[in-house]
């Protein structure tokens, strides 16, 4: 089960499975994954057995939701994928990013947040994402990921601006200065 962390965010685990290739199938909520491989997420997939593999890939997460959570709208946030994705929760699509051959466009540093149809997300749920890497390193390499209500979503996708680095100290040590950023 996972659970909210501050009323607000459910936590995904970071091992998902995997398989190379292409097959519309595996959106689907029950399939045959017997040969697929254990994959940490996030974390390219040229580092953990697939070196030098450009083309299609799936992942795919299992994951249990044992709380209601009523009618506000949520949002899965999938971290950055290179070079491009899309999408299904529970055998639906619910987002995409970049575009598939045979003219592929790559969304490799965009920050992945499919808003949740509502009444979709339920008890027990599968997560299915079709990708495709146009080369380097592939698949979800970095980001957030995880289940977050509007107020959640609003603050990472627009956080609000930082304070500007200012100097705090200005230790001398043998007449020498080193500026110390806040």
């Amino acid at each position: 089960l996972y659970q909210f962390i501050h009323a607000q965010t459910i936590v995904l685990p970071d091992n998902w499975i995997f398989t190379i290739g292409d097959d519309p199938a595996y959106k689907n909520e029950v399939i045959d994954e017997s040969k697929w491989i254990k994959i940490r997420v996030p974390g390219n997939w040229e580092d953990q057995g697939f070196p030098n593999y450009d083309g299609f890939a799936w992942y795919r997460l299992h994951f249990e939701v044992d709380e209601d959570l009523g009618e506000q709208p949520l949002y899965l946030f999938l971290g950055k994928i290179d070079d491009l994705d899309e999408t299904f929760l529970n055998g639906v699509k619910i987002g995409s990013s970049g575009t598939f051959p045979p003219d592929p466009i790559t969304a490799w540093n965009e920050q992945r947040a499919c808003k949740i149809p509502a009444n979709l997300l339920k008890k027990y749920n599968v997560i299915a994402i079709r990708t495709y890497d146009i080369f380097s390193p592939g698949g979800i390499h970095s980001g957030l990921i995880g289940i977050l209500n509007e107020k959640e979503y609003e603050y990472e996708m627009n956080p609000p601006k930082g304070a500007k680095k200012s100097f705090y100290q200005m230790p001398t040590a043998n007449g020498l200065i080193a500026a110390v950023y806040n």
